[in-house]
């Protein structure tokens, strides 16, 4: 249930800031490429919250039981970072790909569907971690 709302809550904040940065994108820059200190202070505060907003569900995701879905929304909220705070989101995908170690066998007939899902997830946490830093994916490969 937890895992539900934030899933939602990230999509609710998506929804909530994409249009205020679209609708910035879209409006035509004035002849001058200067933008007014109006503007400046209106991006600035878009970015702090939006920083603000990831930092706490980056902190709020420990509380979903299951790995599977923490460590979904973990790559999620990482990949959400790169925009904003490259170093945060460096700390959350690499915390992400430690978390997946947090999945456990039950029977010996899970550890096949188990390690299925892990390499699932870690292929997911990769992709996320290359399209913005090669190296760093190519370091917790071989680590």
């Amino acid at each position: 249930m937890f895992s539900v709302r934030i899933g939602l809550l990230i999509v609710l904040t998506s929804l909530l800031l994409m249009p205020a940065v679209s609708q910035h994108r879209d409006q035509k820059p004035p002849k001058s490429t200067k933008a007014t200190p109006a503007q400046n202070r209106e991006a600035e505060e878009l970015r702090l919250s939006a920083v603000s907003i990831l930092h706490s569900l980056a902190q709020s995701v420990n509380e979903i039981d299951n790995v599977s879905d923490r460590v979904r929304i973990m790559a999620e909220i990482g990949d959400a970072f790169w925009s904003v705070d490259q170093e945060a989101a460096r700390e959350v995908e690499v915390r992400t790909f430690k978390e997946i170690d947090k999945l456990s066998v039950g029977t010996e007939r899970d550890s096949e569907r188990i390690a299925t899902q892990k390499r699932a997830l870690r292929r997911l946490v990769l992709s996320r971690i290359a399209k913005h830093e090669p190296p760093l994916a190519n370091q917790l490969i071989h680590d």
